[in-house]
């Protein structure tokens, strides 16, 4: 999404959609609100999926580009057959971030940033 776009970026959905395709058949999905600046990867740790955050993260733009995906079962992403442990969510959370942009914020780093 253009910078000049973001000020009616007023929905979640008005995000480019995007998605990738973990090896257990699972597609993972999320939005893209793109700045043209340092990117911001929000994953939610909780049952919510990446809209119900959208009325802070939108606060962040135009200072960040914000990507955010819905973990497997929630939002848009596939629902998985049943959860299979802690090492398949693992797996599939790298391989979110292995089709991410080159430059993904991670929270720690924000943290350590602000220090």
């Amino acid at each position: 999404m253009p910078a000049a776009d973001l000020a009616v970026a007023s929905r979640y959905t008005d995000g480019a959609p995007w998605q990738a395709q973990h090896a257990d058949g699972l597609t993972v999905r999320g939005r893209q609100f793109e700045t043209g600046v340092v990117q911001a990867h929000f994953m939610s740790g909780n049952g919510f999926c990446g809209g119900v955050y959208w009325p802070f993260l939108q606060r962040l733009l135009p200072q960040l580009s914000i990507w955010t995906h819905d973990q497997p079962g929630q939002g848009d992403s596939d629902n998985p057959p049943a959860f299979s442990g802690a090492d398949d969510w693992t797996a599939r959370q790298c391989a979110v971030l292995d089709a991410a942009p080159s430059a993904v914020v991670s929270p720690s780093a924000t943290a350590s940033a602000r220090s």
